[in-house]
């Protein structure tokens, strides 16, 4: 989890550590010292460290094998044993004591968002499935699916946020209404007011549409599961359907979840009767199991699908309308293109144009993508690289000249945009016609 990537990195299985020894047990000393009989503050809070580390990690493993229960134990066991830490006093500080304070308030702060997530749920979403005695067919055929399908599961929290996409206000307002909001306070979206639990992404390639459900789940503080073709498909007759449902049911178990499915055309496109039976029955499990989604009371877990295309017009009738908000993600305008612009070149001082500069170049971009824009900028950055011939091997970083508008000059003539015309204006057309009118 990358919640918790800096505690668990490079440990492994910690061992068994008695609550009540928790408090009174000193860290360990360097092979070859004996620990002193009276350990020191700075003593003290080492041990700290060390056991609130260890029961932060077994409270990890409890609640990546969904086990809440055993999970908010150990989670709230390492709030405790930290606040009694960070309650120690140290005199004098050293560079040690200090980075274990800050580590020790890092991880009393995000364990007890993480313990406050899990006491807010419903009773019945806390019931775990892993807790209970697994049986036969659990042990087998059905603990690879599950596995299967938690291999793509990305992060409880993506770690992209609304400030990192450039751009695409509109779509981002609609997203928070639909998205965020709801699973912010599902108190006050019920009845009538009930979101939509299935959304279309769409519009040209390389607008930004995985990095807007990417955030979208990190404001939301849901599980994000990013979903392909390949992993819903498979050369076994029958196992595509389970895995489908296996999907749907672990995504229950996780809630708050979202569920995105990239390129969703490919797995959901328009049925016809000239398609293989393998391929039919897919479909229609994903929309029986998606009918099992939207039906759900306000008590039900939160599951939204977000799914994401560039080709709108290829799916299935009975899925558009299972997917009731379809937000359209345009190409940049001139805002957006000088925002991403701004951010792609502003991360080093020699690639920093003047405003005059980034004016006319937001001028000659029009109709390119925000990955047309990258890959520009990549190319213009190559180009006082490239005029240093033989020298580039020997010369100073401090020596490459910075970045001009004639460097982009060149660049445009080598990068064109990827989105036809046509395509385009097939896109703003469905948008008319189905499109929510973000």
């Amino acid at each position: 989890m990358g919640l918790w990537s800096r505690i668990t990195q490079g440990r492994g299985a910690p061992e068994r550590v008695k609550p009540e020894e928790a408090a009174a047990r000193p860290h360990r000393a360097p092979s070859g010292l004996q620990a002193s009989s009276s350990i020191s503050a700075a003593d003290k809070l080492a041990g700290f460290h060390s056991i609130v580390k260890e029961c932060l990690e077994r409270a990890l493993r409890f609640d990546e094998a969904g086990s809440p229960a055993e999970a908010r134990r150990y989670y709230a066991q390492g709030v405790a044993l930290a606040t009694e830490a960070l309650a120690l006093k140290v005199a004098p500080p050293s560079a040690q004591t200090e980075q274990h304070r800050k580590q020790l308030q890092a991880w009393q702060q995000r364990a007890g968002e993480r313990l406050r997530s899990l006491e807010a749920r419903p009773q019945q979403q806390q019931q775990a499935r892993p807790d209970a005695k697994p049986s036969a067919a659990d042990s087998g055929e059905e603990a690879k699916l599950r596995a299967a399908v938690e291999s793509d599961i990305v992060d409880h929290s993506p770690g992209v946020s609304w400030a990192d996409v450039a751009g695409l206000e509109e779509a981002k307002r609609a997203l928070q209404e639909a998205v965020v909001l709801p699973s912010l306070r599902p108190d006050l979206f019920t009845g009538l007011r009930a979101p939509a639990r299935g959304l279309l992404l769409f519009g040209p390639p390389g607008t930004g549409k995985t990095l807007l459900a990417k955030a979208c789940a990190t404001e939301a503080k849901s599980t994000f599961f990013s979903i392909s073709a390949s992993s819903l498909t498979s050369k076994w007759v029958g196992e595509s359907e389970k895995l489908v449902r296996m999907l749907f049911t672990v995504a229950r178990e996780r809630s708050p979840t979202i569920v995105f499915i990239d390129e969703v055309d490919s797995v959901l496109s328009a049925r016809s009767a000239t398609e293989n039976e393998a391929t039919k029955r897919l479909k229609t499990e994903f929309l029986v199991q998606f009918d099992g989604v939207t039906s759900g009371g306000a008590d039900a877990p939160r599951v939204v699908v977000l799914a994401a295309t560039n080709r709108p017009a290829d799916l299935d009738e009975a899925v558009r309308r299972r997917l009731p908000r379809r937000i359209y993600v345009p190409l940049p305008d001139a805002a957006g293109r000088r925002a991403l612009l701004t951010r792609l070149l502003g991360s080093s001082s020699s690639f920093t144009l003047p405003e005059r500069d980034y004016d006319e170049l937001v001028r000659r971009t029009e109709g390119y993508s925000g990955s047309d824009l990258a890959a520009l900028c990549r190319e213009a950055a190559l180009a006082p690289l490239r005029e240093l011939g033989d020298a580039l091997a020997s010369v100073s970083p401090s020596k490459v000249r910075q970045l001009r508008l004639t460097d982009f000059t060149g660049a445009l003539r080598v990068i064109r945009p990827s989105v036809a015309r046509e395509q385009l204006t097939e896109l703003i057309e469905w948008d008319k016609q189905f499109g929510s009118g973000t």
